[in-house]
């Protein structure tokens, strides 16, 4: 028994298998070694977790900020909330474009009351906008800064305001037809008499017809008025006298119909059957002598 044997009797160790050695300097098998002699075995659960690959750690990663709205986005949704229509809508974005724009795409939130004192005087000189016009772009804008920027606009200081048009009364006077009337004559004063006694509109005026004036009865057949519609109406005293008249000089004006029948006939025969009407009437003395296609002065 060698020294070695000697020590692990001692120790109280069992010996191992003598198959259990290979040559001098290996290791020994496993067998040699089994669970009985006071190893304890690993667990199951224990096993498991370190055979699972093992997973980097993960932190929540932070939520994007929320990117805040455009500002036309903004205006739409303010002029949503206070039930303003589409139209209206539709108008403040165009103004507030046209704002930007006119700055050179600067926000609003960086321009103030000089800016929009500039915007507004260029409406109203380069622009030649009317008044209404310029008071709806200040509407926009002070919309804009008040409901959306949160910042009303203050003093504007001097704006060039656009001139307001010189608006006609609706309705005249008697004494304001009569200074109208005083100072036409012939056939514009007998037009304007028709569209004010019997009214008529200006176009009805002007496609009036000799059959649908009926002098006897005292009335007017309109036909073809607004609506496509035909209507019946009186004939003024004041315009029955001058407009007997003005007919009558349109009988004698178009009293010969021979040029117009003969232009009718040209229709039917040709340009070769019938003499123009204006062979009878001669050269003038300045007219110059044919030859072929060209035309020599006398």
């Amino acid at each position: 028994m060698s020294t070695g044997d000697n020590e692990r009797v001692n120790s109280g160790v069992p010996a191992a298998p003598a198959d259990s050695f290979g040559p001098r300097g290996s290791l020994p098998s496993p067998r040699a070694f089994p669970l009985s002699a006071g190893v304890t075995p690993c667990p199951p659960a224990l096993r498991a977790a370190r055979a699972a690959p093992a997973t980097p750690s993960t932190f929540p990663t932070p939520a994007p900020a929320r990117q805040q709205p455009k500002l036309l986005d903004r205006l739409r949704g303010a002029l949503r909330a206070r039930h303003y229509s589409p139209r209206t809508e539709q108008t403040y974005c165009h103004w507030v474009k046209r704002f930007i724009f006119f700055h050179h795409v600067r926000h609003p939130a960086e321009m103030g009351e000089p800016e929009v004192n500039a915007f507004l005087t260029s409406l109203a000189m380069k622009g030649k906008v009317s008044a209404s016009t310029q008071n709806q772009a200040l509407s926009a804008l002070l919309f804009l800064y008040r409901y959306v920027l949160d910042r009303p606009l203050g003093q504007l200081g001097e704006v060039v305001r656009a001139r307001k048009p010189h608006r006609l009364p609706v309705v005249l006077t008697r004494q304001e037809v009569r200074a109208v009337l005083s100072r036409l004559e012939g056939d514009k004063w007998l037009m304007a008499s028709l569209m004010y006694g019997a009214g008529l509109r200006l176009a009805e005026c002007l496609r009036l017809r000799v059959q649908d004036v009926d002098l006897e009865a005292n009335q007017i057949l309109v036909r073809d008025g607004k609506g496509f519609k035909d209507r019946i109406t009186m004939l003024p005293e004041a315009v029955k006298r001058p407009l007997a008249d003005h007919l009558e000089d349109v009988k004698r004006i178009h009293k010969d119909v021979k040029t117009t029948m003969v232009y009718t006939h040209v229709l039917n025969r040709g340009g070769r059957g019938v003499r123009s009407p204006v062979d009878p009437l001669g050269a003038p003395p300045a007219a110059g002598v044919i030859h072929g296609n060209r035309i020599t002065p006398q």
